[in-house]
């Protein structure tokens, strides 16, 4: 029998009822194999729950394609940037090089946390803003 993993949200609920910010949850059976799931509350704890559940996959002998996982929320961040710098551009608000002035600020900010991630998020993005404003 598989494991049946829980979702995120009844992560958060755990968490919330221990009165953490995070949690990351080791699943293990013998006859359905593990599983790792996080949940944090704002976008800085997500993170930290997430390189915490990449640390537990590391030490239980994952493969490392399997230990690199970011959190979902990050990926709406993302859009949300796309969308604000698309509509800059559109509009005429910004032009191509302010946007990729302000991503590569937002880039910074993120590589002081994980400078991996951080230069993901600016290959990215900037490749976006690159496309919007051909």
């Amino acid at each position: 029998m598989s494991l049946s993993l829980p979702s995120t949200d009844a992560a958060g609920t755990l968490a919330k009822a221990c009165g953490a910010q995070q949690i990351v949850l080791w699943l293990f059976s013998e006859t359905g194999g593990d599983a790792v799931v996080t949940w944090g509350e704002a976008l800085r704890h997500s993170l930290l729950a997430a390189e915490a559940g990449n640390h537990v996959k590391q030490s239980i002998g994952w493969p490392d394609h399997l230990c690199q996982d970011l959190p979902a929320s990050l990926g709406a961040v993302w859009r949300d940037i796309d969308t604000t710098a698309a509509a800059a551009i559109e509009s005429g608000t910004l032009d191509k090089a302010h946007v990729l002035a302000v991503l590569h600020l937002v880039r910074d900010a993120v590589a002081t946390r994980d400078p991996k991630l951080g230069e993901q998020f600016i290959a990215q993005r900037c490749e976006a803003a690159e496309a919007l404003a051909s």
